[in-house]
């Protein structure tokens, strides 16, 4: 289904494109390429979403997710975590629940809280911060196989091809200080957790101001990492983890290195800087970035080197949480969002999913790109 013109919500899209080719600069971390943001640009794009469908993720008849905090799409399963509740929940593609992993505790595979989650072909891995180990469950029926213990600590982390991982850090105010030789943002293990490669150190004393609830997204043999240290995003090899490529994003009104840790809201009001981590989809990635006090989802194509706002004239991208090509995933969180973007203009779901949504059913939103951005 093809959609016409929508007025826009307060939220706007823009697609961060990237392709191997695009990608001018080398694995050395000082070959950065650079693009230029132009925060008062009123450019906008009608093109980028050919459809918009929403899935309802049923529960049974006790609510098994409250909210969605990461979202993992593979073999036609969804993946779907609530950390708070300890639980990772699977969902067929229609939204229809198989079954789910919630093994709290201190015996045998069972942790003690969910840090993060990642999945491939056979296992469901979860990486338990409290209690330094990784918990390995077959990802078909959420059995407990194996664990490790983890030398690294991380607030995010995927599984390679290979079998290795990737771990992401942000050192916090109130984090354990790590030693030199882990005092690194993103550290490479292998499928046994020893390490093998590092990448962007911090000092000591360097932490950052506030911490992102994801550090990475995963599209195609790309695994794409994004910090509030780093005005961009770097792209990591699927296969092996090794470093492909670093964009930096520049604006008028960047908030100063020396000011990324130890400020507040109020002094960070007048500068642009990325909210949340960034979402690749085909030759798109969106990025939420902070610009004059409105978070808003902003898009760049590489082979054009323009970064635009969302338009006014077609369906509005917002809350996006993952990808699976060919569409960008969003979490809309509440049917109080859905009932606005209705009133605005964004095609209603299917009658039946819509009386789940209003029941309060989580609830995803998938958004079909055009082929011509993939």
């Amino acid at each position: 289904m093809k959609f016409s013109q929508i007025i826009c919500l307060t939220a706007f899209v823009v697609g961060l494109s990237f392709v191997a080719n695009s990608c001018k600069c080398k694995s050395d971390l000082t070959n950065v390429a650079k693009v230029k943001l132009d925060e008062n640009s009123g450019s906008t794009r009608n093109d980028l979403i050919k459809n918009i469908y929403f899935v309802a993720l049923e529960e049974e008849d006790i609510p098994i997710i409250g909210s969605i905090d990461k979202v993992r799409i593979i073999n036609d399963k969804i993946y779907v975590a609530d950390y708070e509740r300890s639980v990772i929940a699977v969902f067929d593609k229609s939204g229809t629940y198989l079954f789910s992993v919630k093994k709290t505790g201190r015996g045998q595979g069972e942790y003690l809280s969910i840090q993060s989650f990642s999945v491939d072909d056979k296992y469901l891995y979860i990486l338990d911060t409290s209690s330094n180990k990784m918990y390995v469950y077959d990802a078909l029926s959420g059995h407990y196989v194996y664990d490790l213990q983890v030398q690294v600590r991380a607030w995010d982390f995927e599984v390679l091809d290979n079998g290795g991982f990737i771990f992401a850090y942000a050192p916090m105010s109130h984090s354990i200080q790590q030693q030199k030789s882990m005092r690194y943002r993103v550290i490479i293990t292998d499928s046994s957790l020893k390490i093998s490669d590092r990448y962007f150190e911090y000092e000591k004393n360097e932490y950052d101001g506030f911490s992102y609830r994801n550090y990475f997204s995963i599209d195609g043999e790309y695994i794409v990492y994004s910090s509030l240290n780093i005005d961009g995003f770097t792209f990591f090899n699927r296969r092996d983890g090794s470093l492909r490529c670093t964009t930096e994003l520049s604006y008028n009104h960047r908030l100063d290195k020396n000011d990324r840790h130890d400020y507040d809201y109020e002094k960070t009001k007048k500068y642009t800087y990325a909210t949340g981590h960034t979402i690749k989809c085909g030759n798109i990635c969106i990025i939420p970035l902070n610009v004059n006090n409105s978070v808003c989802n902003y898009c760049f194509f590489p082979e054009e080197n323009v970064i635009e706002k969302g338009n006014a004239y077609d369906i509005p991208v917002f809350g996006v949480v993952a990808s699976s090509k060919p569409y960008l995933i969003a979490n809309w969180e509440t049917a109080g969002v859905y009932n606005a973007a209705i009133s605005r203009g964004i095609p209603k779901a299917s009658s039946d999913i819509e009386s789940k949504i209003e029941k309060g059913y989580p609830y995803l939103v998938f958004y079909e790109i055009e082929k011509k951005y993939l």
